[in-house]
């Protein structure tokens, strides 16, 4: 792609975004996001400006605990960090590495603003089921893969297999046995061990 194809793409999606979040100061380290309290925790050389901010502020972010946002070629960039008591929290997301991040992964000497959200929103997978201890389960014991179980989700059913004891199985051996009418297909089969030593 040419970058003037490129530009035009990035202002054709900037006029899409344009509107869809609101940023409402209430005093001087307190906003509102589409009526969300957040609060600015600490700005650094003038970092934070409301109307950059609802221009690139996604709902992705509202997950998180504190949102830093720092700048490097007139671009703002916004990374979220959790807090120990959130259940999204990782080790390499917390909050204990904005130091570190600002340090190692941005612009030397970089205006940036640290925000901190009061109220945040999990996704719907880590919301307490009153039903169930484990989010990830449904309702008959089975485990599911993803973020719930819907329609057209993978569910893995769990079923309990009779297995022989340890003793008992190294007088097994397993066979390979073809299907005469058709040859192509086989099947594997465990028998025990002819004792004929």
């Amino acid at each position: 792609m040419k970058r003037d194809q490129v530009q035009a793409y990035i202002d054709q999606r900037a006029a899409q975004r344009a509107g869809i979040y609101r940023v409402e100061m209430q005093d001087a380290t307190h906003l509102l996001i589409n009526g969300h309290q957040y609060e600015l925790v600490q700005e650094y050389r003038d970092g934070f400006e409301a109307e950059k901010l609802a221009d690139r502020f996604s709902s992705v972010l509202t997950k998180y605990d504190y949102i830093v946002g720092d700048w490097g070629h007139t671009q703002l960039r916004l990374r979220g960090f959790f807090a120990p008591d959130n259940p999204l929290y990782e080790p390499m997301k917390g909050m204990e590495l904005i130091p570190q991040y600002l340090q190692e992964e941005c612009n030397f000497g970089c205006a940036f603003f640290i925000l901190r959200n009061h109220e945040v929103v999990l996704p719907r997978s880590h919301r307490a089921n009153p039903r169930n201890n484990n989010a990830n389960t449904t309702k008959r014991g089975q485990r599911h893969f993803g973020w719930r179980a819907t329609k057209g989700s993978f569910v893995e059913k769990r079923r309990r297999q009779n297995r022989p004891k340890p003793q008992q199985r190294r007088h097994q051996e397993v066979k390979t046995v073809t299907d005469q009418k058709q040859p192509s297909k086989r099947k594997f089969v465990i028998r025990d061990k002819k004792r004929g030593n």
